[in-house]
C-alpha cells in the first residue's frame, strides 16, 4: 500500500510538472477574478445583457481577456482584429476546436463551416454554406 501511495505521488508530481511545462500559461493574461471555481466568471458572462460583460472587460482589461470557465478552466476572449485575423485567416491549422465543441456545432448545424476545419472550411466558407 505504501509504494502504490508513493507511485501514485511520484506520477501526479511528473504530470504537474509536464503540465507545467507543456503549455502556453495564461496567468500573465489579464482578466476579472473568478466568483467560483464551479462556474468561473460564466454567471457574469451569461447573466446580464448580451455582451455586457463582454464589453466592460474589453473596456477594463483591453483586446485579449482571459476568464474562468467552469471548473477553473482558462478561456480567452479576443476582440483583437489583427489577432482574430491571424487566428481565423492566416493559421488555422494551429488554432484547432476541442473535439466537444466540433461535435456540438455538428449537432447544432451540421456538418457546415461551424463543424469543418482546414481545408474543408476554407471550401464550405468559399461557397457560404455555414450550416448544412
Amino acid at each position: 500500500p505504501v509504494f502504490i501511495t508513493a507511485g501514485f505521488a511520484a506520477l501526479a508530481i511528473v504530470y504537474g510538472v509536464y503540465r507545467r511545462y507543456s503549455h502556453i500559461s495564461l496567468a500573465d493574461v489579464p482578466g476579472p477574478e473568478s466568483a467560483s471555481f464551479i462556474m468561473g466568471n460564466l454567471k457574469e458572462l451569461y447573466q446580464g445583457q448580451a455582451a455586457e460583460a463582454d464589453l466592460k472587460w474589453q473596456a477594463q482589461y483591453g483586446n485579449i481577456v482571459r476568464f474562468k470557465g467552469s471548473f477553473g478552466e482558462d478561456q480567452l476572449m479576443i476582440s483583437d482584429p489583427a489577432a482574430l485575423q491571424y487566428i481565423f485567416a492566416k493559421s488555422v491549422y494551429r488554432f484547432t476546436r476541442p473535439p466537444d465543441r466540433r461535435i456540438l456545432a455538428q449537432l447544432v448545424c451540421g456538418k457546415g463551416i461551424l463543424w469543418a476545419e482546414g481545408t474543408s472550411s476554407a471550401t464550405k466558407s468559399k461557397h457560404g454554406m455555414i450550416c448544412s
